[in-house]
């Protein structure tokens, strides 16, 4: 049991990083990143993700902020409340984001 426990903590992990990896490439090519959420695990690999992104993002010198609000969405042919978590530039254009991407 334990085993699969701990493959399992591995799984979620990487799967987090990859999200992380995949809201900063969404980040630096549009200016913003969103995602929707449905439980409250998704939730929970969402905010992990969205602090190591802010994190790697902070390291090019764009510092980022985390806005919340409630969406419904069509799921399985049901319609669901889920939480949009957005990730936006604090207090930059996105003109000054894409310079800082440009001179990194």
């Amino acid at each position: 049991m334990e085993n699969n426990e701990t493959e399992d903590r591995l799984l979620d992990q990487r799967y987090v990083k990859k999200l992380a990896n995949a809201l900063v490439q969404s980040f630096l090519t549009y200016g913003i990143c969103r995602l929707r959420c449905i439980g409250a695990a998704a939730i929970s690999n969402a905010d992990k993700a969205i602090t190591i992104a802010s994190s790697d993002l902070s390291k090019l010198g764009i510092d980022v902020v985390e806005r919340k609000s409630f969406t419904s969405v069509n799921f399985n042919g049901r319609e669901a409340t889920a939480i949009l978590k957005e990730i936006i530039a604090n207090n930059m254009t996105k003109k000054e984001v894409l310079e800082i991407i440009k001179r990194k």
